[in-house]
């Protein structure tokens, strides 16, 4: 189906029971009508990154980075989640480099600088086509979204927000000490760990081994989630 195949790991980086409000726009509804399945679903769902779990008893997935600024009236929340599939590896710190043509989502968060580089952190790591998300004092989160073709700055015409690969001094990075903060990542699913217990880890191993490329490092297994079904 040409869609990445989930990990039996996620983890949870922001929570309404936290205190994060959840308001988010741009997800769409599902056919969950309860909290726990829909919390399921979008767990094992790679590319959900957000789920809404309303009073009516309707449930919201998707990918959004318009969250805390929604327009008209707040909707009335149960619970709200912004997840992580997998694991996140840090391959650089990339503060001080303005990576070219990634995409502008502004400041991210009310709160300042901290808060808006959390929120910037956390989009890019809960999406699986992150790979590079920045934070500037001039123009707040830019993250890397292959997913979103409009025109941009680098080209002048619709285009994708995708870095330069290799990424060069030529026309891929430049030197910005304005970047406050920013990193170069590596989505993956790591081999369940022997503490999960014999079956629930064979069969989490079992259910993603065809579908999940390996590769070792440093003599332990870890699975891309450049994988797909």
């Amino acid at each position: 189906e040409g869609r990445p195949a989930s990990c039996w790991e996620t983890s949870v980086l922001d929570s309404t029971s936290d205190g994060w409000d959840g308001q988010c726009d741009g997800l769409s509804e599902t056919g969950d009508t309860s909290e726990p399945s829909c919390r399921e679903s979008c767990s094992r769902d790679p590319l959900c990154s957000v789920f809404q779990f309303t009073q009516s008893n309707a449930c919201f997935q998707g990918t959004t980075q318009a969250c805390g600024s929604v327009e008209g009236s707040p909707m009335q929340l149960v619970s709200a989640e912004r997840l992580q599939h997998g694991d996140v590896r840090v391959l650089k710190d990339m503060t001080g480099l303005l990576v070219e043509n990634l995409r502008p989502l502004g400041s991210m968060a009310l709160g300042g600088q901290a808060a808006g580089i959390r929120a910037c952190r956390n989009y890019c790591y809960s999406t699986l086509t992150c790979q590079y998300w920045q934070f500037s004092q001039q123009s707040g989160c830019s993250v890397e979204d292959p997913t979103v073709k409009e025109e941009n700055e680098v080209f002048g015409q619709d285009a994708y927000f995708i870095a330069q690969y290799p990424l060069t001094l030529a026309g891929g990075v430049v030197a910005m000490p304005p970047v406050v903060a920013g990193e170069y990542i590596q989505h993956i699913c790591p081999a369940p760990s022997a503490s999960l217990g014999g079956f629930a880890a064979a069969s989490a191993w079992s259910e993603l081994s065809p579908r999940w490329l390996p590769w070792i490092t440093g003599g332990v297994v870890l699975i891309t989630l450049a994988g797909v079904v």
